[in-house]
C-alpha cells in the first residue's frame, strides 16, 4: 500500500495513527482571488506525481 509521506504501513491505518488528514475543500470566507477549495486535492495531487522528497 502506497502511503502519504511513505510512512510505515503499520502507521497508516485508523487505529494507530496519530494524526490524521482530513481535507475540506472551503472557499466561503475568500472575497478575491478565489481557489482555495481546490487547496486540498490539489494537495494530494502533487504528492501522487512527485511522492516524497
Amino acid at each position: 500500500m502506497r502511503t502519504y509521506a511513505a510512512i510505515p504501513e503499520e502507521n497508516a491505518t485508523l487505529e494507530n495513527s496519530k494524526v490524521m488528514l482530513i481535507t475540506v475543500p472551503y472557499d466561503g470566507t475568500s472575497t478575491w482571488g478565489k481557489g482555495a477549495d481546490k487547496g486540498p486535492e490539489l494537495f494530494f495531487e502533487c504528492f501522487r506525481k512527485y511522492g516524497t522528497l
